[in-house]
This record gives C-alpha cells, sequence and structure tokens, in this order.
C-alpha cells in the first residue's frame, strides 16, 4: 500500500505543479479570464482527486473499512453533497463570467495528465534494473 500512497502523492504533485504552469503560462499570455479558469479548475480537480483517492482508500483499506461501516450513511451523503457543491460552484463561476470555459477545462485536464505523467514516472523506474 506504500508504494499506492506514494504513486497518488505523485500525482497529486504534479496535478499542482501543472495548474501553476497553466496558470503562469496564462498570466504571461495576459489573459485574467483564462488564468483564473485554469487556476480554479486545477484546484478542484486536484482537491477531488485528493477526496476521491481519500474516500476509496478508507473504502479499500481493511483497518479503515470498519471504522468506516460505522458511518456509511453520512460517507455517501458527504459523497453525493460534495457533488451537488461543485456543480453549484461551477454554474456560478460561469454564470458570473469568473472564468473563461476554455482555461476552466484547461485546469480540469490536470489530473489526467498529472496520472500520466506519474505512471511513465513509475514505469521506468519499474523497467530499470
Amino acid at each position: 500500500m506504500d508504494g499506492d500512497s506514494d504513486l497518488l502523492r505523485r500525482v497529486e504533485r504534479y496535478g499542482w505543479a501543472l495548474t501553476g504552469v497553466l496558470t503562469v503560462a496564462a498570466l504571461i499570455a495576459r489573459d485574467p479570464l483564462v488564468a483564473s479558469g485554469c487556476a480554479i479548475g486545477g484546484a478542484l480537480s486536484v482537491l477531488h482527486f485528493k477526496w476521491l483517492a481519500l474516500f476509496l482508500t478508507a473504502v479499500v483499506d481493511p483497518q479503515r473499512r470498519q471504522r468506516y461501516s460505522q458511518l456509511k450513511k453520512i460517507a455517501v451523503g458527504a459523497y453525493i453533497a460534495k457533488y451537488l457543491i461543485i456543480a453549484a460552484v461551477v454554474s456560478l463561476l460561469f454564470r458570473y463570467g469568473v472564468v473563461d470555459p476554455v482555461g476552466f477545462l484547461g485546469g480540469l485536464s490536470v489530473i489526467f495528465l498529472g496520472i500520466c505523467l506519474a505512471g511513465l514516472h513509475r514505469s521506468k523506474r519499474i523497467s530499470e534494473p
């Protein structure tokens, strides 16, 4: 499980780094709406990944599963509430023009890129003697 948690931390670090790179690149291009979209989309994406990893680890880990079974209804309710909150925040962001949709989608993609980079790093490490 230690290797898996290291991989999850690596994906998260790559996500934050890519969020920063995209945001700075948009600021250099002098487009503050795209920069805000990259920053908010990236932060939302990385935080969602972190919460999902925590939730799934609690479900899969036998030691945590016993404690989790007592709080199952609360956890499922919190899981559904999280998606409702995300939907409300995203709709408000677009309604009031706080973010650019393209920048926001770019920010949301950082976890996908982070997973790809972490997978490449891990496969390189495994293939080395």
